[in-house]
């Protein structure tokens, strides 16, 4: 009975260790794909200071969607500071159909983003 009750204890002690489930499978999309999946849009705000200096250009923004359809992470990978803060700003409130993005299994997607900044 105490081997039984040793025993029972280590295994209630391995189950409970053991590792959660993996995070969902990152794929990488194109932008393309990522635009035609987009539900809701918010476009960049021309920051003031940036009006002012007449800064123009593309910014380009890496993000992590979840597979919820809602952006995870979003990190300028080129373009003008000034421009790069109202980019980053508008794609957190963008919105995916995470059934048009990876149709099956939900997964977390990855992809470039441009935004062009033209006065």
């Amino acid at each position: 009975a105490r081997i039984s009750a040793n025993l029972a204890l280590l295994l209630a002690a391995a189950v409970t260790s053991l590792p959660a489930e993996p995070d969902a499978i990152l794929v990488r999309l194109s932008e393309q794909d990522v635009l035609h999946a987009a539900t809701v849009r918010v476009q960049p705000e021309y920051p003031a200071m940036a009006r002012q200096l007449r800064l123009a250009g593309e910014v380009k923004v890496e993000v992590v969607i979840g597979a919820n359809g809602m952006v995870e992470k979003a990190k300028v990978l080129s373009g003008n500071m000034l421009l790069s803060s109202a980019a980053i700003a508008a794609v957190k409130k963008w919105r995916f159909d995470p059934g048009t993005l990876t149709p099956g299994k939900p997964s977390k997607v990855v992809s470039a983003l441009g935004f062009s900044f033209k006065l």
